[in-house]
């Protein structure tokens, strides 16, 4: 019942929170188990949330071991469907309790279930592909050998790519691969070789779904983040593919635009004169949500990026306090409603249109912000962004 009600406070949360969640296809969103998910692992455990909102079968999730420690959070998180999974950052002696984990994946595969895996491991706010763990390949092989599973279970890799790690609204990319069976595998080899023919295969196929190539500095951070953030919508693999082809000319534009820090911008006078036709058109009816829930989000970030910022759990920490509170201030706001006007009817009508404003809010700033970045750039920044976001 948690679970089904989050899912669902989580779906609504996440069209204020994102801009926009891209898709590469849809047609995964009704499958069914046994399946295991291997997905990159670029920004904690929003990674999990994007995907256990998209999927219509619940979804289950191997987590950090620490994460369980304390009694109240083993309780909380297994009714997330969380799974522990213990590493040997965390000490040896926790190692032994990954068989359990296994097992009760295994459990969960044979009921037809999803489970999903980083396989990258530890979470780290960049876009390159990392080595992948043996974990995904260690847990595949060991369900496919078990009758109860056998060739029902599939893999299927996922990238999951975004505008930025710190910026608000980000825009998220998220790419579906192809699914991986038991007869892509030679099961007749030993375990070691199994698991990196398997983990060739899931790479092969991360590495299009991800965007990578650059080196992780500072020159390079601000060019793709601005790059993916005022691109558009990408409807192939394409672009993903190009950086890795072209990393040499990316780092030299990088390196040549010595790009300011910033996320979504106008590059163009087209571009600058229809945001702030946005913004004028927008200004009014995102007034009720400018005066009411902006301060008390202004505030909550403040504070989360007080602790969180350059940890790598930013955007996470972010959506799971506003997650929270939004949710259980809408109690609040009704009763305000209902005691100013002693109508039903009206403090409905009020309540809606609040968050209706809400959700215009989100694209009025970002229209503001446009227009903001605009004189920020030089001329010349501005024409090798154009030729790179081919406007």
């Amino acid at each position: 019942m948690l679970y089904t009600v989050l899912k669902i406070v989580v779906q609504c949360c996440l069209y204020i929170f994102c801009k926009r969640l891209y898709y590469n296809t849809v047609k995964y969103k009704n499958i069914r188990g046994p399946l295991l998910l291997a997905v990159n692992h670029p920004n904690s455990f929003f990674d999990a949330i994007l995907l256990g909102a998209f999927f219509k079968q619940p979804v289950h999730y191997l987590a950090r071991g620490d994460a369980f420690k304390r009694s109240w959070a083993l309780k909380i998180l297994t009714k997330l469907h969380c799974i522990p999974v213990y590493r040997l950052l965390e000490g040896k002696q926790y190692l032994h309790l990954n068989d359990a984990t296994f097992e009760r994946c295994r459990n969960i595969f044979a009921k037809g279930g999803i489970i999903l895996i980083f396989s990258e491991g530890l979470c780290e706010n960049e876009w390159n592909l990392r080595p992948l763990k043996k974990g995904t390949a260690r847990l595949a092989l060991s369900s496919w050998l078990l009758p109860s599973i056998g060739d029902k279970l599939t893999i299927l890799p996922i990238g999951i790519n975004y505008s930025s790690f710190t910026h608000s609204a980000p825009t998220v990319y998220i790419n579906f691969g192809t699914l991986i069976n038991s007869k892509q595998i030679n099961l007749t080899e030993n375990e070691g070789i199994i698991h990196a023919q398997l983990n060739t295969i899931i790479k092969a196929q991360l590495a299009v779904l991800c965007i990578q190539g650059l080196p992780n500095t500072i020159k390079c951070r601000n060019l793709i983040q601005m790059v993916i953030a005022n691109k558009g919508k990408l409807i192939n693999h394409y672009f993903y593919t190009s950086i890795s082809a072209d990393r040499d000319k990316y780092i030299s534009i990088a390196d040549n635009l010595n790009l300011p820090y910033m996320h979504y911008t106008s590059v163009t006078k087209t571009q600058l004169l229809r945001n702030i036709v946005i913004s004028i058109v927008l200004l009014i009816p995102s007034i009720p949500a400018l005066l009411t829930y902006l301060p008390l989000y202004m505030f909550i970030k403040k504070n989360i990026a007080r602790k969180a910022l350059g940890t790598g759990h930013y955007h996470a920490a972010l959506f799971g306090v506003c997650g929270i509170i939004y949710p259980l201030l809408q109690p609040l706001v009704l009763l305000i409603f209902y005691l100013a006007t002693s109508s039903i009817t009206f403090t409905l009508i009020l309540t809606l249109i609040l968050l209706i404003s809400t959700y215009i809010l989100k694209y009025f700033c970002i229209a503001v912000q446009r227009i903001c970045n605009f004189n920020k750039l030089t001329i010349k920044q501005k024409i090798l962004l154009r030729s790179i976001i081919n406007l």
